[in-house]
């Protein structure tokens, strides 16, 4: 548990708010992302509130996260959008492979779109921001040669897309939530998985995993939400103020954050002699031709599901800028 106070009030008249992470104590999503957003609000309030970290799932465990906020069981939180399954469905559109190259480009793109109403699944929640997790590649316990390595492999993956996306690649999906990919290497009850760059050192998989495909294989929406009674008991310049360092602002220093982290661990892989490989325009183009049955499933059951996937393509094309 950590605790982040206002400065200028007195503790008596502080609101305590209790925020939930599924991240570790030390995790940098914690430390580098939430920690610094945490002072930024605590300031933007003039020591309106405080904040209480509860990090590791010890308040609500990642398919619990958006219930728990909405219940009052907590007051704010981020979560991962397919941890709950069905709710999000055009969130839905970051699990499509081959769109989105960084969450750099892709947190801000889906800020857009929660801006313009193409997202939803909202209901009874205040929302700070949306955002993307790192893009994710393809990571495996045994080594590869080549994309043709992945079939028959028992690979983790998050959301129905992904699962689409990995069926047509000919692995073998299975769901489990990223907290608890590790052990289920260790134990060789999954061979693969399909995250991102940073959850590998972020998530302890690092020294479980040794040859990779530097594809984009899709992502994870993410957001970050209040309990709506929260939002309603503050102050209106502590709401405001609270919004100015959240939505875009928050989601272009979460998306830029995790990218540089991606970086940085793909860096390191590289350096102590792990297998990467980068597939080729010809390989990408027959990856594409694999793939193109699972965009078309996606936006054939999914509302609005060519206006959501033509708006993301533009915003990613874009930039995202406001």
């Amino acid at each position: 548990m950590a605790l982040f106070a206002g400065v200028t009030a007195s503790a008596a008249a502080e609101k305590s708010l209790r925020f939930a992470s599924i991240a570790g104590p030390t995790a940098y999503i914690n430390t580098g992302i939430l920690e610094p957003w945490f002072e930024d609000i605590v300031k933007a309030c003039n020591g309106e509130i405080s904040v209480e970290l509860l990090s590791a799932g010890s308040a609500a465990r990642p398919e619990d996260v958006f219930e728990s906020v909405q219940d009052g069981l907590v007051d704010f939180a981020w979560g991962v959008m397919p941890f709950s399954p069905g709710r999000f469905p055009e969130g839905s559109v970051l699990e499509l492979p081959l769109l989105a190259r960084t969450t750099a480009e892709a947190s801000p793109a889906m800020w857009h779109l929660w801006e313009e109403g193409m997202l939803s699944g909202f209901d009874g929640v205040q929302v700070l921001s949306v955002a993307s997790s790192a893009v994710f590649s393809f990571h495996a316990a045994s080594d590869l040669s080549d994309l043709d390595g992945l079939k028959g492999m028992r690979t983790r993956v998050s959301g129905a897309t992904a699962s689409d996306t990995m069926t047509a690649l000919g692995a073998t999906p299975l769901g489990l939530p990223i907290p608890a990919v590790a052990e289920n290497l260790a134990r060789k009850t999954v061979d693969a998985v399909a995250t991102d760059w940073y959850a590998l050192e972020g998530w302890g998989i690092i020294d479980l995993v040794s040859a990779h495909i530097d594809i984009p294989l899709g992502a994870a929406g993410i957001y970050l939400i209040m309990n709506s009674d929260t939002w309603a008991g503050l102050s209106p310049d502590c709401q405001n103020g609270i919004n100015d360092v959240s939505g875009l602002a928050f989601a272009k220093r979460w998306g830029n954050g995790l990218t540089a982290r991606s970086a940085e661990t793909r860096a390191k892989l590289e350096a102590r002699g792990d297998t990467i490989i980068v597939p080729d325009d010809a390989e990408i183009g027959r990856l594409r031709e694999m793939l193109a049955s699972v965009e078309a499933s996606w936006i054939e059951s999914t509302p609005n599901g060519q206006a959501v996937i033509d708006r993301f393509r533009e915003l990613l094309a874009g930039g995202a800028q406001p």
